[in-house]
């Protein structure tokens, strides 16, 4: 036995393991409490790691939130992939905890953490916001390329419009969830929510892109 066999040696850090442990505990926080509630030293403490590595791994808590914030757009970026069903199935899996990444964000559903707002003189504001319209955006793309191979400029407006509702639909259902204790959708089971979702989703999407027709001028 050698002098050092029985003597405990340093442990060693694995970066890829601490760097996944502070973007699981800084999902969890930013979904549930924003970003301006939510401290550095609050997502070290629930990782387990120094506060410092979060400067070493991201640079600052405002570039953990950016990549934040990227990974999360990601979950919503798939629908050229899936049917309607499949994408509603998917958001439904959020709203009940299962089916998201890592593994359901302390509980939120991921939307939250694009949803909550930041301050609006911060650059972390105008992050969420991109990221808001770079998926409406995506929505409408594939939306539009469901009905034509090269849309018109005003087709994609009209697949803009419908992006927006059907994601505006989704943001609604996460936040009434969030802000009324209780659940008010508790009364529907997870197949109750899935399909009337998928019903609305359906009836958004649908039907050829034409223009809204104008409003007549107020005289």
């Amino acid at each position: 036995m050698t002098a050092t066999s029985g003597q405990h040696r340093p442990r060693v850090r694995d970066a890829g393991a601490t760097r996944a442990d502070l973007l699981r505990a800084a999902r969890r926080r930013f979904s549930a409490l924003g970003y301006e509630r939510t401290t550095s030293r609050d997502i070290a403490r629930d990782a387990g790691v120094n506060v410092s590595l979060i400067y070493r791994y991201f640079g600052s808590k405002e570039q953990l939130f950016e990549v934040v914030l990227e990974e999360t757009a990601d979950l919503f970026q798939r629908l050229e992939t899936q049917t309607l069903e499949q994408l509603v199935e998917q958001f439904v899996d959020g709203l009940t905890g299962g089916g998201t990444p890592d593994p359901h964000y302390g509980g939120k559903h991921p939307l939250l953490v694009m949803l909550r707002e930041t301050s609006d003189d911060s650059r972390t504001s105008k992050l969420r916001h991109q990221t808001l319209g770079a998926v409406i955006s995506h929505f409408a793309e594939v939306i539009a390329r469901r009905h034509h191979t090269d849309p018109t400029p005003q087709q994609m407006a009209a697949a803009r419009l419908r992006a927006g509702l059907l994601f505006s639909t989704f943001a609604g259902v996460v936040t009434l969830r969030a802000a009324i204790p209780g659940d008010e959708f508790s009364c529907a089971g997870p197949d109750d929510l899935r399909a009337e979702l998928t019903r609305i989703a359906t009836e958004v999407v649908a039907g050829p892109l034409t223009p809204a027709p104008e409003l007549p001028k107020r005289t």
